[in-house]
């Protein structure tokens, strides 16, 4: 019994784990894209260089 409760444990932590990799992924490759885009756009170039001077 103590041990199948240790396994279940397990596997919820180890599927919560997956969980939070897989959206630090989405969310790291999501921010790059969006970093990307904005430094194309010459006005979001100008406020990036403002904001960074103050």
């Amino acid at each position: 019994m103590g041990f199948n409760l240790t396994f279940h444990l397990s596997y919820k932590f180890r599927l919560l784990l997956l969980l939070t990799l897989c959206l630090t992924v989405v969310g790291w490759a999501t921010s790059n894209y969006f970093v990307g885009a904005i430094q194309e756009i010459p006005k979001a170039k100008e406020f990036m260089a403002n904001f960074h001077k103050t």
